[in-house]
């Protein structure tokens, strides 16, 4: 009601599609609203006048959005979580404190699985737009990587014969700090073991990774289906890291148990390296992980969850973990940074 005076004080009448009188006007429907002035002996009230609103209900429609600055990932709904019976969000299938906010602030340069289901309360599903097209869980794949890794591997598959695929791996850009230790490699492996399986498994457990330039290292299976790699370069022995030469660091091989290698997916993400003992750098240092699919002639399952690259913008710093290997009293945490400091500034 515009043209009052704002001595004048009005009172409202809310009413729904029922003609029933609501104190709130939150639910999805027709509205009728009443103003009138309130009566007083001071002047005349203005004549009572009236509109009538309405609330659609809204479709429900799960997106992800990723803040590369906050590394902050928004599950977007357009659901009230106080409308749902079930509102979660789990990340590698560990539950999110909060279902519509997950934090990658900490997390490495890796794979990661987001799945978001809802379950709405039947009472305020009139609020909806739901129908049998309407999406109430989601499932999306995402690789987070950093614009400041410390390092780079890289990979090339190679398939000598129609029953062995093998997988070469080398070292580039290897911008992390050593000193007189060995040089630690760990990465995860996932592939599909009903249809690749690892040859030359020493004890049914390792298999030896042999690279050039001093690399040794083993290959060790898991019961899940992913498997662990460790490599060692030992800096006494072969001098320090030149991060404008390539480390072959060895090659992995597996027998094809399935009739070929179409549509194979082979991943390998966590990857860190790490000086093990004795350094001044007691860190773990991140690279991005790396997906590599082998002779796709037809649609996989991952086209049905495409992997999408979330890049994180955190500084080399914040890209390390700081790993306290060093007996206590050695070094504590901040004198580590400084000294990491000291490198990236030198």
């Amino acid at each position: 009601m515009t043209g009052v005076q704002d001595f004048v004080q009005l009172e409202y009448t809310f009413t729904n599609s029922a003609n029933e009188v609501v104190e709130q006007c939150i639910d999805a429907g027709i509205y009728h609203c009443e103003v009138r002035g309130a009566t007083t002996s001071e002047y005349a009230p203005p004549k009572p006048m009236s509109t009538q609103f309405e609330i659609k209900a809204v479709p429900v429609n799960i997106a992800y959005e990723f803040d590369a600055n906050a590394d902050q990932m928004r599950v977007k709904t357009g659901v009230v979580m106080a409308d749902c019976t079930t509102f979660s969000t789990t990340l590698n299938e560990e539950a999110c404190t909060d279902p519509s906010l997950v934090d990658f602030s900490t997390a490495i340069p890796g794979t990661y699985t987001l799945h978001t289901q809802i379950e709405i309360n039947p009472a305020r599903a009139q609020n909806y737009l739901l129908d049998e097209n309407t999406e109430l869980t989601k499932t999306a794949l995402f690789e987070l990587r950093s614009e400041n890794a410390w390092f780079t591997i890289s990979v090339t598959p190679y398939q000598p014969d129609n029953q062995t695929l093998r997988f070469d791996l080398t070292l580039e850009n290897a911008h992390f700090p050593q000193e007189g230790s060995d040089v630690v490699l760990n990465a995860r492996v996932i592939f599909d073991k009903n249809r690749l399986q690892p040859k030359n498994l020493q004890y049914g457990i390792l298999a030896d990774l042999i690279g050039n330039n001093g690399w040794r290292g083993n290959y060790l299976p898991t019961n899940q289906n992913l498997m662990n790699i460790t490599t060692r370069y030992s800096y006494d022995d072969y001098g320090p890291l030149d991060p404008n030469q390539k480390y072959g660091l060895g090659s992995i091989e597996y027998t094809i148990t399935d009739k070929d290698a179409s549509n194979l997916i082979w991943r390998i993400d966590n990857l860190r390296i790490n000086n093990s003992f004795y350094t001044d750098y007691p860190f773990d240092f991140y690279a991005n992980p790396i997906t590599v699919m082998v002779n796709r002639t037809t649609p996989s399952e991952f086209d049905l969850y495409p992997v999408e690259k979330l890049v994180s913008q955190r500084s080399l710093i914040s890209n390390s973990v700081y790993t306290d290997r060093l007996p206590s009293g050695t070094i504590n945490l901040d004198t580590a940074l400084q000294n990491l400091q000291n490198y990236l500034n030198s």
